[in-house]
């Protein structure tokens, strides 16, 4: 769904922009260009408009709540300009919009040729093409003649006015599914610091504790490797200012690393127009591109770049310390990272089963260990500079060697802030800090019957 509202934003955007300029760069334009600009945004409208209209009860809460919402509603499909409703309608009724490639293609150069292509309905063989001269179809959808210029020059411009409401609403839409999947916040204070809560968030004496003491014991002996590994992925991320364009990034970050990551990806929220990403600050925090490489995947955004490890494949930490390193060089090489604003470790684990039973957490009602349902557990930590978000839950679905298996997840995030961080300077340090935090976390979070079916082995 975000996809293809994304596709029809852009195509939106770029009719938008060639409608604007192209009647006022050359006197000389004739009118069969002129007509060409206003067939191609009444067809790209016509799309939008029924792509829109699948979404609309994502939109209804927002039009039941606010007004702006509402309105721009109204004025693209309660009260759209009349001539745009009955001309539509007249070409619906006797041909459908299908850009020819050839004629296509002759739009995004020049907007000079003097047909345009539909499709329309031919002999008993089927449905055929054929060009229609603009002084029929403009006689045919609007009732004047192709001299008209100033006439057909009012409806381009009416036309952009239009394409501008569609747009609006489908901005409205994909935020609202972003803000449906998390991805974005409601509202976002100026200036904070994403993810560091202050210390004191209440008067709960509980609370109080567990933001200053940490209180899971560490063990003092910590095992270098157990059986099997439970990590699904490990993460390494540094989030920084740069004062590099995104669209300059990929090409920098892959001419250093080339000969590791030969591989590129684009993940699917790079799909989303740059305009709306850049207008949700959370967004501009998640990575666009992956580069493979044969241990590890390399993750960028425009404020973000992460080391993560294959999916259930963990090389051990000593392998990552290396990559790291190796990474740090790169982007040093680079150029792109100015100022740090976070570095972070993250571990995600999965279990078989409940592993609540075989962990030094729990929730309880009543003074009753809560058991045989499912349970979401997530709270932040604090120690010293570092910051801990713990997540457990039961009721996990993972993807693994075998396929997809249900069982329950441990996640654990810890990261330091903008204050005392410099990726270039202390970052492979902070990552090893964060690292040792996590498992020192893990081995004190786990009851002695969990870690012996880990078969650990101490140095």
């Amino acid at each position: 769904m975000l996809l293809r509202l994304g596709a029809v934003f852009n195509a939106l955007n770029t009719a938008q922009k060639v409608a604007v300029r192209f009647p006022n760069t050359d006197s000389e334009n004739d009118t069969a260009d002129l007509s060409n600009v206003l067939f191609w945004t009444m067809a790209l409208v016509k799309e939008a408009e029924k792509t829109v209209r699948q979404y609309e009860s994502a939109l209804a809460p927002l039009r039941a709540s606010r007004a702006e919402v509402q309105e721009v509603w109204d004025a693209v499909f309660t009260n759209p300009p009349s001539w745009l409703m009955d001309a539509l309608k007249r070409i619906r009724d006797q041909v459908a919009f299908h850009w020819d490639a050839e004629a296509f293609e002759k739009i995004n150069l020049q907007l000079s040729f003097d047909s345009v292509f539909v499709e329309g309905t031919g002999e008993a063989d089927g449905r055929v093409y054929y060009p229609l001269s603009n002084a029929l179809l403009l006689d045919h959808a609007f009732g004047y003649s192709e001299h008209d210029r100033a006439e057909i020059t009012r409806r381009i411009v009416e036309m952009t006015q239009y394409m501008g409401k569609v747009r609006a609403l489908i901005q409205m839409i994909i935020s609202r599914k972003l803000l449906e999947l998390g991805c974005v916040k409601e509202s976002v204070r100026a200036n904070a610091v994403e993810e560091e809560p202050p210390l004191e968030q209440s008067n709960s004496p509980e609370q109080h504790t567990m933001s200053n003491a940490f209180p899971i014991p560490i063990p003092d002996r910590l095992p270098f490797r157990i059986t099997p590994c439970p990590i699904v992925e490990a993460i390494f991320e540094a989030r920084f200012i740069s004062p590099e364009p995104w669209a300059t990034m990929p090409g920098l970050l892959f001419a250093k690393i080339r000969d590791r990551y030969r591989e590129q990806k684009a993940l699917p929220l790079a799909q989303l127009p740059e305009e709306i990403r850049r207008q949700q600050p959370g967004l501009l925090r998640l990575p666009l591109l992956q580069f493979l490489g044969r241990d590890f995947l390399i993750q960028l955004g425009p404020r973000v770049v992460s080391l993560v490890t294959k999916p259930n494949a963990y090389p051990g930490w000593s392998a990552v310390q290396r990559e790291l390193k190796w990474l740090q060089e790169q982007l040093k090489a680079a150029g792109f990272i100015g100022e740090t604003e976070r570095l972070s470790a993250r571990y995600i684990d999965f279990f078989s089963g409940d592993v609540f039973p075989s962990l030094r957490l729990g929730l309880n009602i009543d003074s009753q260990p809560l058991r045989g349902m499912q349970t979401d557990l997530t709270t932040v930590l604090r120690r010293g500079a570092l910051t801990i978000r713990l997540a457990v839950t039961n009721g996990a679905i993972v993807t693994t060697k075998e396929g997809p298996k249900t069982g329950s997840v441990l996640d654990v995030d810890a990261w330091f802030g903008p204050t005392g961080v410099d990726l270039f300077g202390n970052g492979l340090a902070r990552f090893a800090e964060a690292h040792q935090a996590i498992k020192g976390l893990f081995f004190g979070l786990i009851m002695p019957e969990l870690l012996a079916r880990l078969q650990p082995q101490y140095e």
